[in-house]
């Protein structure tokens, strides 16, 4: 059977339409056709990927399971050296001295051993920010705190003391905060002081010096001892380097590496051409390229006017790259650039073979710790210490390239002798760019087998053979992963009903190629983008930073503020932002509205401004922060010299504006499904035949689709009124899938070269006769796929593990009983004002006092108003309150205790705090077979904690021991059920309170639960409703019609 597979790919679903050709390959009509629906694996809100914040989670969860360990450690080794009393009650007592007199009398005179263990013990809790030198070059943050750091120390000198815990102890006496808070007040940092790893370390030092002369038991062997336990760090874990393009079982080169900066220099100089505007223009010749590449060894970058005048040209003669990419030069070798400065490696750097370049490079990439990085330069390569520190603070290039150093040595012979890339590959016996072995698979296999080079990670182990993603590694990007692996189910499961197709047809999420006048004016634009990032970079540098993203965007939103300097300041303050204090760290990057509710991070919505502006408008649009007090009209000023994209979001309606703006789209969607869509095609060529140099595999742009659609009048096949594509019907991406499948490359050819206006007006044939009639047909019959996100709790819990989150992260006190009629008790929490939303909110705050201030704040302010949210956070200021206890009133069924692990042999103690149950596992829906309710059904919702307890029985189970279950329904599971005399289908959207809401399978979106069904046990057997199974292309496992199929056959 030859047919052709057309694919609509999204960041959650996939359409897909098989169309059957006839003998000459012409479309005959619609073999099937369906959509799979999946989740992006992203935060429904956020957008950023899940395993982000599980991975958060995790690492808070390990973080504070070493803290644990380290501490019992520490608690273990002074108990056996007698820092510590051997008894739990005399620790018990110790703990009541004030640990900061402890640190400050041990640094001047004899304290007990005990209360020496004391101050360890309360030193070893908080041990200071410890720098990371590749980490802090890319965190803005770390600016911050090394801010800091650098004002704490200034103030220990003023104050004449010499440890920490001295400094600390005479704040501690005056009742003045000893933590480092990001908080901001006035004109402050947000970090007035925070304490460095370093300074913990050196008072350890002071305190134990001191105190061996008066403890003969403290030995240096003990003092070593000590110190390590408390300042041992976990070396940090090798992030995952894809594996090279060519070597699959080499790693690749890093983009700083000296090879592949030569690599690149070549493959650009050997692509130069003059261009030739007259026969008398001069060709390059392979001695010119040499020149030009050996020039650019030890230069950062060359213009094209340095190239001429380099190879003695004419300043008429124009080169290839200079026009058609808008380029000033060419990029030079900046490893050799950089450290060969004379403040750094300077002509010593020449002197060292290409193999100890690359280790040095290695070396300074690797290293994490900048003392290891000069202590290591100073005793291997004889450099100052002042040269030491220069090298370690170069900016070399981040990242990896596609290659290996193991093929970057093999291609670079043939870029010497002037080979253009494709040519020294082939020399080398590769291919640039085809990367198959021309077999055509009979299934698809997993795409990290194919994609070798899209993939990072991946072990190649004989043991993780069993394991795909393991053993050949696996695409970063949650959305792409979860959508090819999505793509290789479904065409699979068609190759097994129908074989493999004859072609495939890809929508693509790009655009029709650009017209002339379109395209003169996106490369003038990317012409003076590319201009101003020069700029930037070189003013970058001038003031020390590194010329990488973050840096440029902080420069760009200074330059925003005003086109004179002189004018550009905080438009909330007015404080003046000169050049030196861009990167000061107290001027941060501020989302003008907030990114937690707009998902808005376009440069756009961003602004340049001081720190503690921003603590003050925290989650708000600058309106709601600002527009009620007396400097409103200063603001307003200032924003007028903003650019005119970001004015309007100083506007009272800003909101409402921004719901218009297709800015605020979330642009990451269209990334994910350009890649996405790029890399399905590639894959799937490995299950389609084709004679060899010919492809059967192609794409087509979605605003061709768009078009194709509108001109077969398909936007209104579902709704007749409607005139605009129906997005609230999943449907819709089975008829783009059709769509993509009927458009051919000439009708793709033919739409390129008009212009918009010229092609809303042409014509193209119907794909085939009563197209349109059997497409209704095939998509009233259409069942939509949904893949089901959850997994099996019980086996998880048997392998210590879960499928979803146990319990909410908010931490409960018990305070006491609630309403004895509900059987209630009340629980007691910390909340941020700024969280306080309406008077119910405020009502819970314990402290009668503060609840009374607030109310008092807030008369006259309609509930969730803007100037609600304004007067709570002007209070908060005013009187430096950020969180407050509030009671919340429980069912203690839903609560999870929490208790305190005692020593061995205890009974367990009371419970010292408490956590609300998570999100519910699956509703058991089943039938009482005993009793005054026999023969009725009934629902019990399990929750996430609840399931995953080794133990567990489900209620319904204990109250009606011989009941039966009827069925579990989970999450995106499918049901169908009798109404009218109808079959009609459905899936499981949510569940709560013994209710199980259902949702038409083909509905996409909806208004609350407007469209929604609330089933009770009852009207779930009323109707006949039983789970069913839907395989990825839409056919049904119905256990009824099964059913009746097995009393047939009987029959």
């Amino acid at each position: 059977m030859t047919y052709r597979l057309a694919i609509d790919m999204g960041a959650t679903s996939l359409g897909w339409c098989a169309l059957d050709l006839d003998e000459k390959g012409d479309i005959c009509g619609i073999l099937d056709m369906g959509v799979r629906i999946f989740p992006d694996g992203r935060d429904a809100q956020s957008k950023e990927p899940l395993a982000v914040a599980r991975r958060g989670s995790r690492g808070m969860g390990r973080r504070r399971d070493r803290y644990l360990g380290r501490r019992r450690r520490l608690m273990e080794y002074m108990i056996e050296t007698g820092l510590m009393p051997q008894g739990r009650e005399e620790r018990k007592a110790l703990e009541l001295k004030d640990p900061y007199e402890l640190r400050a009398r041990a640094a001047i005179e004899k304290v007990t051993l005990p209360e020496l263990g004391r101050a360890l013990f309360h030193i070893n809790q908080r041990r200071g920010f410890k720098s990371n030198r590749k980490a802090d070059s890319k965190d803005n943050e770390g600016g911050a705190i090394k801010k800091g750091i650098a004002e704490l120390e200034q103030a220990m000198m003023a104050a004449g003391v010499k440890t920490l815990g001295q400094f600390l102890y005479e704040k501690h006496k005056k009742h003045e905060g000893v933590l480092a808070r990001p908080e901001t007040k006035g004109q402050k940092n947000e970090y007035d002081f925070y304490p460095a790893r370093e300074m913990y370390a050196q008072e350890v030092d002071f305190i134990l010096n001191k105190q061996q002369s008066f403890h003969s038991e403290l030995t240096d062997d003990v003092c070593k001892k000590l110190k390590e336990i408390i300042f041992y760090q976990r070396p940090l874990k090798p992030q995952p380097v894809g594996w090279c393009t060519f070597e699959n079982k080499e790693k690749r080169a890093r983009l700083a590496s000296p090879a592949a900066q030569r690599f690149r220099i070549l493959q650009e100089v050997n692509n130069l051409e003059i261009d030739q505007m007259e026969e008398t223009d001069p060709w390059l010749t392979v001695e010119d390229r040499q020149k030009i590449a050996e020039a650019l060894q030890n230069k950062k970058e060359m213009t094209f006017n340095a190239i001429r005048k380099l190879l003695g040209l004419a300043g008429t003669v124009k080169f290839n790259l200079e026009a058609a990419e808008n380029r000033k030069g060419l990029n030079g070798n900046s490893t050799n650039f950089l450290l060969s400065k004379k403040e750094c490696f300077g002509d010593a750097w020449h002197d060292f073979s290409a193999e100890q370049q690359e280790d040095i490079v290695e070396f300074l990439m690797k290293e994490p710790d900048p003392e290891t990085v000069i202590e290591t330069l100073i005793r291997d390569y004889r450099v100052s210490v002042e040269q030491a520190e220069k090298i370690c603070d170069a900016p070399l290039k981040d990242g990896y390239g596609r290659l290996s150093l193991k093929a970057i040595h093999k291609i670079l012979p043939g870029l010497e002798k002037g080979l253009r890339y494709h040519e020294a590959c082939k020399e080398a016996g590769y291919h640039h760019s085809d990367f198959r072995t021309g077999e055509v698979f009979d299934r698809l296999p997993y795409y990290g087998q194919a994609l070798e080079a899209a993939v990072i990670g991946g072990t190649y182990a004989e043991e993780d053979k069993d394991n795909p993603e393991k053993y050949y590694g696996k695409i970063n990007n949650p959305t792409v992963h979860i959508a090819l692996n999505q793509l290789r189910k479904l065409v699979n499961a068609l190759i097994d009903i129908y074989g493999p197709p004859g072609e495939v047809a890809i929508e693509l999420a790009r655009e029709l190629k650009y017209g002339r006048d379109r395209l003169q004016e996106h490369n003038k634009e990317q012409k003076k983008n590319r201009e101003r990032n020069e700029r930037i970079n070189v003013e970058l540098e001038k003031l020390g930073q590194t010329p990488n993203y973050k840096n440029r965007l902080q420069f760009k939103m200074w330059e925003d503020l005003s086109d004179d300097p002189t004018k550009r300041c905080c438009p909330f303050t007015g404080k003046q932002i000169g050049i030196h204090d861009i990167f000061s760290g107290e001027f941060e990057i501020e989302h003008l509205l907030p990114f937690s509710r707009s998902y808005n991070d376009s440069p756009a919505n961003k602004v340049l401004s001081h720190r503690s502006a921003n603590r003050i408008k925290g989650n708000r649009s600058p309106y709601e922060a600002f527009g009620h007090t007396p400097e409103w009209s200063d603001i307003l000023a200032r924003a007028e010299n903003l650019p005119k994209n970001k004015r309007w979001r100083f506007k009272e309606d800003a909101w409402e504006i921004a719901k218009g703006k297709s800015e605020d789209l979330i642009a990451r969607q269209l990334t994910d499904t350009q890649y996405m869509t790029k890399k399905a095609r590639e894959y799937v060529s490995f299950v389609v035949a084709a004679p060899k140099g010919e492809s059967r595999v192609y794409g087509i742009p979605g605003q061709l689709t768009a078009l194709m659609r509108r001109k077969w009048g398909l936007n209104n096949i579902f709704d007749d009124d409607s005139e605009k594509k129906d997005r609230s019907n999943h449907r819709h991406h089975a008829i783009d899938a059709f769509v993509v499948g009927c458009t051919t490359r000439g009708m793709l050819q033919a739409a390129s070269r008009l212009n918009e206006d010229d092609r809303d007006k042409i014509r193209m044939p119907e794909p085939f006769e009563g197209f349109r009639e059997q497409l209704q047909d095939k998509a009233e019959a259409m069942v939509i796929s949904y893949k089901p996100d959850h997994g099996n709790a019980r086996k998880a819990a048997e392998q210590g593990k879960t499928v979803a989150g146990l319990h909410q992260e908010t931490a409960y006190g018990l305070v006491g009983p609630g309403d004895p009629k509900k059987g209630t008790m009340i629980y007691v929490t910390r909340k941020a004002v700024s969280g306080f939303t309406k008077r119910k909110d405020i009502e819970a705050v314990a402290d009668p006092v503060w609840r009374q201030t607030l109310l008092n704040a807030v008369e006259g302010c309609k509930d969730g108003s803007t100037e609600f949210k304004a007067a709570l956070a002007e209070l908060s200021d005013k009187k430096n309150i950020r969180r407050l206890r509030v009671h919340v009133e429980r069912s203690p069924e839903t609560m999870i205790p929490i208790y305190q692990p005692g020593e061995k042999g205890e009974e367990r103690a009371q419970p010292y705090k408490y956590y609300s149950l998570g999100g519910n596992y699956c509703a058991e829906i089943y039938e009482i077979k005993h009793g005054k309710n026999a023969g009725t059904w009934g629902i019990e919702i399990i929750s996430n904690f609840h399931a995953h307890q080794k133990d567990f029985i489900p209620g319904w189970q204990k109250d009606y021991p011989t009941a039966k279950k009827v069925m579990r329904l989970q999450i995106n599971d499918m049901v169908a059920y009798e109404e009218e005399g109808k079959t009609k289908i459905c899936r499981v959207k949510k569940m709560t309170s013994g209710v199980v809401y259902f949702r038409d399978h083909r509905i996409a979106a909806e208004e609350a639960d407007k469209l929604s069904w609330a089933a009770s046990a009852a009207q779930l057997q009323k109707k006949n409703a039983r789970k069913i199974s839907v395989d990825i292309t839409g056919r049904i496992k119905d256990p009824k019609a099964a059913l009746t199929e097995n009393k047939q056959k009987a029959a």
